[in-house]
C-alpha cells in the first residue's frame, strides 16, 4: 500500500511540474510573440511617418476667356479706383491704410487666387524705377509675404509697357504646402509709388499674368486728389455720387446715404447735403445763397468752379456766433440736373479767404478739403478692413516669412 501511495505522489508531483513548466514556456513564448507584434507596429509607424503627407493638387484655373470687368471698386482713402476681373469669385473688397509706410491699399481674394493695388508716398524721394530698388528691399518685401510660409524672389528686371516704366518682381511662395507663384508691377507717377501684386497657384501662371495686366490697364488714379495727402480718408455717398476727402484725425460724427452728413475736426465742421429741386446759375445767385446761411456775416469772394462733370461756385465767407467773432468758412454749390449739391466747411478762430488761402498750413488744409468735395459715379465703395494678403482660408498664425533663397 506504501509503495502505491507513493507512486501516486511522484505522479501527481510530476505532472504539476510538466503543467508549471508548460505553463512557463508558454508565457515566455507568447511575450516573445507580443514584443514582436509591438516592434512590427512601432515600425510600421515610423515608416508611415517619414513618407511625406501627400499635397492635394490644385483645380484647373479660371479660363481667362471667360473673365468679365463690370464692377469698379474705390479704394477707402479715395485716391484710385479698380476695375474687377471676375471670375474669379472674390469675397469682399478690402481697403486698407498702413501708416507706417503710409500706404493704401484695395485687396482682392478668393481661396487661391490674390490681387492687391496699393499707393504709397515714401519717406524719401521716389521720382524714377530706378529708386524703386531702395522701396522693394528683401526687408519690406518680406514683411509684405508674412502671411506665407516662405518666399523666393525670382526673377527683377525693368520693363516698358505702353510708354511706361515698371519694376518687375516674380516670385514663388509657399502657403499650406502648396506652391504658389506671384508677380508684381510697380510705377512711380507724381512722386509716388503705385504697385500691382497678383497670385495665383503654381499651375496658373496664364492666369497670372492675364490678372495682372488686365489690372494695371483698369487702375485709375483719381487725378483730382493727387495733391492731397495719403493718409486722408474719404467719405462716399453711394446715393447722391459725391466724394470728399478729409484728414485722418478727422471724424464722420452724422451720416446716411442721401441724407446730411457732417464731418468734424477740432475746431472746424463741414456738413454735406442735397437739395432737390434748386439751382445756383450766377455768382450773385451763389452770394445770396450763403448770405443766407446761418451766422454769416460777409461774403468774401465768389470763385466759378468745375468738379467732373458739374459745375457751380465756391463762396468764400466769414461767420460770427452769440459770443462774438467766429471764423471763416467756404461753402462749395455743384449743380447736378435738379440737384444742388452744398458742402460747407466752418472753421473756428481764423480769418481767411478759403478761395485764396494764405501759406498758414492748417488754413490751406481747409481749402483743400473743401476742394475735394465732388462726384463721383459707377464704383463701389470698398470699406476699410485689414485681411491678410494671402488666399481667403483661416488666416495662418503671424509670423515673418522666411526668404528661402532668390534674393
Amino acid at each position: 500500500m506504501s509503495n502505491k501511495r507513493n507512486k501516486g505522489t511522484r505522479w501527481g508531483v510530476l505532472i504539476f511540474a510538466f503543467s508549471m513548466a508548460f505553463i512557463m514556456v508558454a508565457s515566455l513564448a507568447s511575450g516573445y510573440l507580443f514584443n514582436v507584434a509591438n516592434q512590427i507596429a512601432f515600425t510600421r509607424q515610423q515608416q508611415a511617418a517619414a513618407r511625406p503627407t501627400p499635397v492635394p493638387t490644385f483645380e484647373p484655373p479660371v479660363s481667362t476667356a471667360n473673365i468679365a470687368f463690370e464692377r469698379n471698386a474705390l479704394q477707402a482713402n479715395g485716391l484710385f479706383s479698380l476695375v474687377i476681373p471676375e471670375p474669379p469669385e472674390w469675397g469682399a473688397i478690402e481697403s486698407s491704410y498702413d501708416s507706417f509706410s503710409n500706404r493704401a491699399r484695395l485687396l482682392l481674394r478668393d481661396e487661391l487666387n490674390v490681387i492687391e493695388a496699393s499707393v504709397e508716398s515714401p519717406a524719401q524721394p521716389v521720382t524714377s524705377v530706378a529708386d524703386l530698388e531702395s522701396v522693394f528691399t528683401e526687408q519690406t518685401l518680406g514683411t509684405s509675404w508674412r502671411n506665407y510660409t516662405s518666399w523666393r524672389e525670382t526673377q527683377r528686371t525693368n520693363i516698358n509697357r505702353n510708354g511706361r516704366e515698371y519694376l518687375q518682381m516674380d516670385f514663388e511662395l509657399d502657403f499650406r504646402d502648396r506652391t504658389y507663384v506671384a508677380r508684381q508691377a510697380a510705377w512711380v507717377e507724381d512722386s509716388r509709388v503705385y504697385s500691382v501684386r497678383v497670385v495665383t497657384p503654381g499651375n496658373a501662371t496664364e492666369l497670372l499674368v492675364f490678372l495682372l495686366d488686365s489690372t494695371i490697364d483698369n487702375f485709375t488714379v483719381i487725378e483730382r486728389f493727387a495733391d492731397t495727402p495719403v493718409a486722408w480718408s474719404s467719405y462716399f455717398d453711394s446715393a447722391e455720387n459725391y466724394i470728399v476727402r478729409y484728414p485722418q484725425n478727422w471724424q464722420v460724427t452724422d451720416s446716411g446715404e442721401g441724407l446730411p452728413t457732417t464731418i468734424e475736426g477740432t475746431d472746424v465742421v463741414m456738413r454735406i447735403e442735397s437739395i432737390n429741386g434748386t439751382s445756383i446759375d450766377s455768382e450773385d445767385a451763389a452770394s445770396a445763397f450763403v448770405s443766407g446761411q446761418p451766422g454769416v456775416s460777409e461774403v468774401t469772394s465768389v470763385v466759378p468752379v468745375e468738379r467732373v462733370d458739374l459745375s457751380g461756385f465756391s463762396v468764400a465767407y466769414s461767420f460770427s456766433t452769440l459770443e462774438g467773432p467766429g471764423g471763416s468758412g467756404v461753402v462749395v454749390l455743384l449743380n447736378d440736373e435738379d440737384v444742388l449739391h452744398v458742402a460747407n466747411l466752418r472753421a473756428e478762430n481764423i480769418n481767411a479767404d478759403l478761395n485764396e488761402p494764405a501759406e498758414d498750413t492748417q488754413i490751406v488744409e481747409y481749402a483743400q478739403v473743401a476742394q475735394t468735395f465732388s462726384p463721383i459715379d459707377g464704383v463701389e465703395y470698398a470699406e476699410q478692413s485689414f485681411g491678410s494678403a494671402a488666399p481667403l482660408v483661416e488666416e495662418p498664425v503671424q509670423q515673418p516669412a522666411i526668404n528661402t533663397g532668390g534674393f
